[in-house]
């Protein structure tokens, strides 16, 4: 008897660790929940730019040297003027790139359009090439130009959207069969 109360002890607080680390599991997954919904809120603030990211993919998939609703001649009026401005990052100096705009898969890599800031003033912009998103190697636009296309395009905002609201699905299936099994848990320590 006393050799089955025992057992009976060590079960029970064997049944009462994993019902902590199933808490603990769920606290984190609760977290990562939590992340998803603030970068998902933060695409979804960009997705109303979506029609000007499109205009802005085509012209760069296009070829076209100059962005001059984009990178306007005519100021920082322009809709999507006003986007670029908001999100450019200094390349080098003089030098912008758009990698939260636009990324395409290439030979090289994703890489994402570099811009001159031809008359130094933030007014008027020209494509000088492209550069990988992790590593920052520069490359002419010769050298990428034919694989710049919308085929090849990446990290668009719809694609991150889907892909955030896959991922979210996933952890809620993981919270679910954790909730399952600590209620498993929890019927076992009674």
């Amino acid at each position: 008897m006393e050799t089955d109360i025992f057992r009976n002890q060590l079960e029970q607080r064997y049944l009462e660790e994993k019902c902590e680390e199933s808490k603990e599991k769920l606290g984190k997954l609760d977290k990562v929940l939590e992340g998803l919904k603030k970068v998902k809120s933060f695409i979804k603030s960009y997705l109303p730019f979506a029609p000007l990211l499109e205009e802005f993919s085509n012209k760069v998939e296009s070829g076209e040297k100059e962005l001059q609703e984009g990178c306007t001649i005519m100021g920082y009026n322009s809709p999507l003027g006003e986007l670029m401005e908001s999100v450019k990052e200094k390349f080098q100096e003089h030098f912008y790139w758009f990698p939260r705009l636009m990324r395409c898969k290439t030979s090289k890599g994703d890489v994402a359009p570099v811009y001159r800031d031809v008359l130094h003033n933030g007014d008027y912009y020209e494509i000088k090439g492209y550069a990988n998103v992790e590593s920052r190697a520069a490359y002419r636009v010769e050298e990428l130009q034919d694989e710049i296309k919308s085929e090849n395009r990446v990290g668009t905002l719809d694609q991150i959207e889907q892909n955030i609201e896959a991922v979210e699905v996933q952890v809620r299936g993981m919270m679910e069969e954790e909730e399952w099994e600590r209620e498993k848990i929890v019927e076992n320590i009674k």
